[in-house]
């Protein structure tokens, strides 16, 4: 896939968009254990992926770009339970997301496909 990259980023901010002002902002699967298990899922599916297609160390600086989005932010809308500022809590899971961007990335480079999601 010649665009791979280009669409790749723009896909990870959509999406992390909608994640913050949709699922972080309302707090949508608060105390349900399978909605925030397959929030979880689809945030690791996300982050590897994106880093598999962009393939560029670069990519580990993605989730801090968010935190910057996502400061003006404040608490959560929906105020269930004491939740952090939506912020703090994406600058303080930062360093996860960068994990799996980086496990994404190396898996495209050190991978038998060499170039991300194997093709050329």
């Amino acid at each position: 896939m010649r665009y791979k990259r280009s669409i790749a980023v723009p896909a990870y901010f959509v999406l992390s968009l909608v994640w913050i002002f949709w699922i972080a902002d309302r707090q949508v699967f608060f105390g349900e254990p399978l909605g925030d298990l397959l929030v979880v899922i689809s945030i690791v599916g996300l982050h590897v992926v994106t880093g598999l297609a962009v393939g560029s160390w670069w990519a580990l600086f993605l989730p801090y770009t968010v935190v910057l989005v996502a400061y003006p932010l404040g608490y959560p809308s929906g105020l269930r339970g004491e939740p952090p500022e939506i912020w703090r809590a994406l600058l303080a899971w930062s360093p996860v997301l960068v994990a799996f961007l980086a496990l994404g990335v190396a898996l495209s480079r050190l991978g038998p496909w060499q170039g991300g999601l194997g093709v050329r």
